[in-house]
């Protein structure tokens, strides 16, 4: 399949089970898989923020599941050049925020 970028909340998807999981799970099959080292705050948090919300959610579990997802991720070191060519309105980037 190639190459995929995956950000925080895809990798979310993959840890928790979301209505998108599945199908997400099946377009990423075969895919290698990169993203950056911000994966490595935002989604533990992501998680510790929907156990808040769920009382039953195995938050030690999910966390494993994550450090495992994480580590199957190549992932691209972050620098100070590479921050402000993606803010920089020419990089071809757009937020998924409507009117944004």
């Amino acid at each position: 399949m190639g190459v995929l970028y995956l950000d925080a909340s895809a990798v979310v998807k993959l840890i928790l089970d979301e209505p998108e999981s599945d199908p997400l799970r099946a377009f990423l099959d075969g895919a290698d898989l990169v993203s950056c080292e911000l994966l490595l705050t935002e989604v533990p948090r992501a998680i510790w923020r929907a156990a808040a919300r769920d009382d039953d959610l195995p938050v030690e579990l999910l966390q494993s599941r994550a450090g495992q997802a994480i580590d199957s991720i190549g992932l691209a070191s972050l620098d100070r050049g590479l921050l402000q060519a993606a803010a920089a309105r020419s990089a071809g980037l757009r937020t998924m925020v409507p009117g944004t």
